[in-house]
């Protein structure tokens, strides 16, 4: 009965038809191969005993005319290669892959080499050249990549340095314009505090023009160095804003008082709208609102010749506890034209750059109107048509009340204080080592009262040796000075009395100088040049 083995031989050429299919259909070049001893049992060569159709595909050489044929015949080659790898699987029975690249044919293979007998190996070889490509490739975009990351590397570098040394010089610049503001109002404050010495006396009609002719200069000068500071401080990001509840009508009237006799002198109407409709209080920075609009109102009157300008506020939306309000200041000036519109939002551009210049000016106003709008939310609009005159616009969105509980320090009084008051048995202590404001600061108190007692002090030490001494009612006490400064003698003061109240008089005029004066224990701040008011107020608040 031989059905078993007639059954196991059907079922063999299954599978060897299987296989068959299989090895004919394969993509990857299949190569069976034995191996050739000599005499002594060493491998001298192989031969291939069958290959497949991709063999045919990828070589180009036919299957009969590889089959049979020994490796040095087939490939031309006295010394078969690979024969020491190939005999290795077939003794050892452990596989052997390697890559390779078939110059003739500009590919690159992958070839695994596995053993089926003691003598007998397959090859399998893949076409790898597409995958190399992509490696290569990929390497060259690795290296490009690399290297980018380098010169990226080096950029950040150099930006970070131009940062560093950008940073630097904004630092330069911010100290030279401090301690130039400091400079320059110094010798402010003794031009006009002596130009206001001078007013009050009895002068002759041309007299008195000299003198307000003298004082108009040296403030316009005060609001170019002003204009400047700001500028820095905005660059610098360090321009702050005081929200605090303000009249708004008192606001702009006290604004239009500073610009309305200039106008006049021009025959310029300047008048303000308001209507009953705009809520009375809003919450804001005041002394950043009026800076805005006497910017733009005193360009407004600078750059019109006939005609007027018009200040007009309207509500455009209120709700609970907030209203928007818009700002027009509206002239009938020169205009600008459209090119040129642009440039006037630009820091120190002016359109009438010409050695005949007719306008004087920083070219900071709108610059600097504009940076303080947008620290508001809001944003400086242009409305201009050559020859006809111009609109600047604003919207601000902001708290509002019924009353105002605070009004501006500018605002809280409006009118000339009279100057002769009775301060009797007063002492008052005045640390200042420049001559000439020392000089103004005696002249100013006596003109106040010739009962009050003066005590100068030119530096921190002599004016904390003169307070042990004299014990006075109050100490008006400069920064800046030879040895022991402001702040140094302030805080020996203070280390004694916690209650006599020391004032700072210095031209040093940033926030963080009044912050630093606060720290170190003064009551109050005022900044060179000091007006005869200001001292007259601050000796009236404390004495």
């Amino acid at each position: 009965d031989i059905t078993e083995r007639k059954q196991a031989e059907e079922k063999l050429r299954e599978n060897e038809a299987k296989l068959s299919a299989l090895f004919a259909s394969m993509t990857e070049m299949v190569v069976l191969h034995e191996v050739v001893f000599d005499d002594a049992g060493k491998p001298v060569d192989y031969r291939i005993t069958d290959c497949n159709p991709a063999f045919t595909n990828i070589t180009g050489i036919r299957r009969e005319d590889a089959v049979g044929k020994l490796a040095t015949e087939l490939y031309d080659t006295p010394h078969p290669p690979y024969l020491d790898e190939y005999s290795q699987v077939v003794i050892t029975g452990k596989p052997y892959r390697y890559e390779t690249y078939f110059e003739p044919m500009n590919k690159h293979f992958d070839i695994s080499v596995v053993s089926h007998s003691k003598t007998r190996f397959a090859t399998i070889t893949t076409d790898i050249t597409a995958q190399k490509e992509l490696e290569a490739s990929l390497r060259t975009q690795k290296e490009e990549l690399e290297a980018s990351n380098e010169e990226i590397k080096a950029m950040n570098e150099e930006l970070r340095e131009s940062m560093e040394e950008a940073r630097e010089a904004n630092k330069a610049k911010s100290e030279f314009l401090n301690t130039m503001s400091h400079e320059l109002r110094t010798p402010l404050n003794g031009v006009i505090g002596f130009s206001e010495v001078l007013k009050s006396t009895e002068l002759n009609p041309d007299q008195i023009e000299y003198v307000n002719t003298v004082l108009y200069s040296a403030h316009h000068l005060l609001e170019i160095i002003s204009d400047i500071l700001d500028l820095s401080r905005i660059e610098a990001g360090k321009l702050e804003l005081r929200p605090e509840k303000v009249n708004l009508r008192a606001l702009i009237e006290k604004t239009l008082s500073l610009i309305r006799n200039n106008a006049h002198q021009k025959g310029l109407k300047l008048s303000v709208d308001i209507p009953d409709n705009v809520p009375q209080t809003i919450v804001v920075d005041g002394l950043r609102l009026k800076q805005i609009l006497l910017n733009l109102v005193s360009n407004a009157v600078k750059f019109t010749e006939e005609g007027g300008v018009y200040l007009t506020v309207s509500l455009v939306e209120q709700q609970e506890g907030q209203a928007a309000l818009r700002f027009k200041v509206t002239d009938t000036g020169i205009g600008i034209k459209e090119e040129d519109q642009g440039l006037i939002f630009e820091p120190f551009q002016q359109l009438d750059m010409s050695s005949t210049r007719q306008y004087g000016g920083t070219g900071l106003g709108v610059t600097i109107t504009n940076n303080l709008l947008q620290k508001m939310g809001s944003t400086l609009k242009l409305d201009s048509t050559y020859g006809e005159g111009s609109e600047f616009s604003f919207e601000l969105v902001l708290p509002c009340g019924e009353e105002s509980e605070k009004p501006l320090p500018d605002q809280a009084k409006t009118e000339e204080h009279p100057y002769s008051t009775p301060f009797k048995n007063k002492t008052i202590l005045v640390a200042e080592d420049n001559q000439i404001n020392m000089r103004y600061a005696v002249t100013a108190l006596s003109i106040f009262s010739k009962d009050i007692h003066v005590i100068k002090a030119k530096d921190g030490k002599e004016a904390y040796e003169l307070y042990l001494k004299h014990q006075p009612d109050l100490i008006l006490m400069d920064i800046i000075m030879p040895g022991i400064d402001g702040y140094q003698a302030t805080r020996m003061i203070r280390n004694r009395d916690e209650h006599i109240p020391i004032v700072a008089m210095t031209a040093k005029a940033s926030k963080a100088d009044k912050e630093a004066c606060l720290k170190a224990g003064m009551n109050d701040f005022i900044t060179k040049p000091v007006t005869l008011n200001q001292l007259k107020e601050t000796v009236e608040k404390y004495l």
